[in-house]
């Protein structure tokens, strides 16, 4: 119990102290934590300008700084943080910095080039590239690391090939094929022209095409090859109405329509390996719609060889009927029989 106040020298009595608790303020954390994080983003900065690797370009047209990203094999592993121009202006100079994934590929062997956009009437190539603008793409290698690139005029002969067959094309000129022009056979589609180049010679152009691997055994020794030069619509009738002539076009998209075609003359030659070369024909052979080789896959021609069975390739294999199941009443008389 507390005690009462003392009374004063007049009699009054004195006022009590009541304690109060002091609260800690915590205003001057504030400052501290704004520098902190102005140091980190100063720091965050700094480090995005740095570079890592040095790309020379001959056309540095659409790069922009931390707007161009990099990529390998379509992942996004750094981006551009500066593009200066060389001395004398002949190329620049693109500033990279990589992520460390993307660092360890960056190989004295590998090939670095710019993706933009190709708009044209018989294929559309990275046209995502139309709104978010170029990039620059690059394939490791298998040297050790490296800093110092220089980028190629266009993407490697085989960067768009996957895990197919593929096959060298010699033509007089280029024509109306360019790369993405489908290879057919039948009307099917098998393949794709992936690149051209010109040899050193110069007397002709190879083009790199790549047929998938399920079609990969279409394409013999005796194979051949041949494109339209100038594929036009034709009329297929006219006639005079009350409103004037009329015309009927089978496709309209046919003056369109440009492919390689494959055709096998048969009998069909052994199958071919990789970075077999073919000439590409102008016009078509001869009684190539008449042609009808047996091209089974020489896994099922082994197979079938090995057991003794006909091709399932072969025009005159007959499946054989499926087995009957049988019942159990059928069962016993199965066992009944031997006794018999």
């Amino acid at each position: 119990m507390a005690n009462p106040p003392a009374p004063s020298a007049t009699g009054a009595a004195l006022p009590t102290a009541v304690p109060v608790r002091r609260r800690t303020s915590f205003a001057w954390l504030l400052p501290l934590v704004g520098l902190g994080l102005l140091g980190y983003f100063s720091f965050w900065a700094y480090e995005q300008q740095q570079f890592n690797v040095q790309l020379d370009v001959t056309d540095a047209s659409g790069i922009k700084a931390f707007q161009t990203p990099v990529l390998c094999r379509g992942v996004e592993v750094g981006g551009v943080t500066a593009v200066t121009l060389h001395p004398g202006g002949r190329g620049a100079s693109v500033q990279i910095r990589l992520q460390p994934s993307g660092l360890n590929l960056a190989t004295a062997d590998s090939d670095w080039w710019i993706t933009r956009p190709e708009l044209g009437l018989t294929a559309v190539r990275d046209v995502e590239s139309l709104l978010a603008g170029p990039s620059i793409q690059f394939r490791p290698g298998v040297e050790k690391k490296a800093d110092h690139f220089t980028a190629q005029i266009g993407p490697p002969a085989d960067a768009g090939m996957s895990d197919g067959l593929r096959i060298l094309l010699r033509s007089p000129d280029r024509g109306a094929v360019r790369p993405s022009t489908p290879v057919r056979y039948r009307g099917i589609a098998i393949g794709r022209v992936v690149s051209m180049r010109l040899p050193q010679d110069g007397r002709s152009v190879l083009m790199i095409v790549e047929i998938d691997r399920p079609y990969a055994h279409l394409v013999r020794n005796n194979s051949r090859f041949w494109h339209r030069h100038d594929a036009t619509a034709q009329v297929t009738r006219l006639g005079l109405g009350l409103s004037g002539y009329q015309a009927t076009f089978p496709r309209l998209n046919a003056a369109l329509d440009i492919s390689i075609d494959l055709a096998v003359p048969d009998p069909a030659g052994p199958p071919v390996s990789d970075d077999s070369v073919f000439v590409l024909e102008g016009n078509p052979p001869e009684n190539h719609t008449t042609w009808a080789p047996k091209l089974g896959t020489p896994s099922s021609q082994q197979i079938a060889a090995q057991a003794g069975e006909p091709d399932p390739a072969d025009d005159a294999y007959e499946p054989a009927a499926p087995e009957k199941k049988r019942g159990p009443i059928e069962g016993l008389f199965d066992l009944i029989t031997p006794f018999n």
